[in-house]
């Protein structure tokens, strides 16, 4: 699986890098963005966010030139430690079909207690689409907005970690809980310099989920009295968020 979707971003960026050669102005970039401030909001009112991943991308953009200030830009990109932690306030059954070293966690009505924290630690490739603005030089620098940025991500890796009273589980590996392709959109804005043999840029990048990080499979247990407990489906929408710095190096 992690082979084919290798080769279908390598596929479309090839195709974008392509359908460029068409165009006589084009730059390559690097590109690093981090640290990421990566979290996850709901749109539960019981279940909120509690933690931040400490995140990075890196990959290489080119810019196909519009004009001398607009830019179409594409690439492909390697993200890693997407995610954040979310804090249940009703327990349950939240990763059913996960393969967990123990399996008393998601087995039963209720393995996961109330307020069990449970952080989610993604890794995608990306294939970010945009358009990219630059003023007009003053000097050597000029400004950039890059708005907005579509980004196809394919899931290479989907872990997670469970906090709650008696259980502290690490890195347990959770695929079948999350969806393998999220749709994002964001952008960015900063400075760029112009040194001469290349242009150097860093400014502030932010993105936002479009699509649920969760495939819903996990139900929560109500307490009706008695030591009798109900379920629900938990049907939650889980919308990955991130906010950093972005870097890189034009030529």
């Amino acid at each position: 699986m992690k082979k084919t979707l290798t080769t279908v971003c390598f596929l479309c960026f090839a195709s974008m890098m392509v359908w460029g050669q068409q165009l006589e102005n084009r730059r390559f970039a690097f590109v690093a963005k981090a640290p990421m401030f990566n979290w996850i909001t709901t749109n539960d009112s019981g279940i909120s966010s509690s933690g931040v991943n400490l995140g990075y991308s890196l990959g290489a953009n080119v810019e196909f030139a519009l004009n001398d200030n607009i830019f179409m830009t594409g690439g492909l990109t390697f993200s890693g430690n997407n995610g954040g932690e979310v804090r249940h306030g009703t327990g349950g059954n939240f990763w059913p079909r996960a393969r967990l070293s123990n399996r008393d966690w998601n087995e039963g009505v209720k393995p996961l207690p109330d307020d069990v924290e449970l952080r989610y630690r993604i890794n995608m490739l990306e294939i970010p689409i945009g358009l990219k603005f630059y003023t007009n030089y003053t000097g050597n620098r000029r400004f950039f907005f890059e708005v907005p940025i579509f980004s196809f991500g394919f899931l290479t890796s989907s872990r997670g970690d469970i906090n709650a009273p008696g259980i502290e589980a690490r890195q347990e590996v959770i695929p079948e809980e999350t969806r393998g392709i999220m749709f994002t959109v964001g952008g960015s804005a900063g400075i760029s310099y112009d040194v001469g043999f290349s242009e150097l840029f860093i400014g502030l990048h932010y993105q936002r989920a479009l699509t649920d990080l969760t495939r819903n499979n996990g139900r929560k247990a109500i307490d009706i009295g008695g030591g009798q407990f109900t379920t629900a489906d938990e049907i939650s929408r889980h919308i990955m968020q991130g906010i950093g710095i972005k870097m890189g190096i034009l030529f």
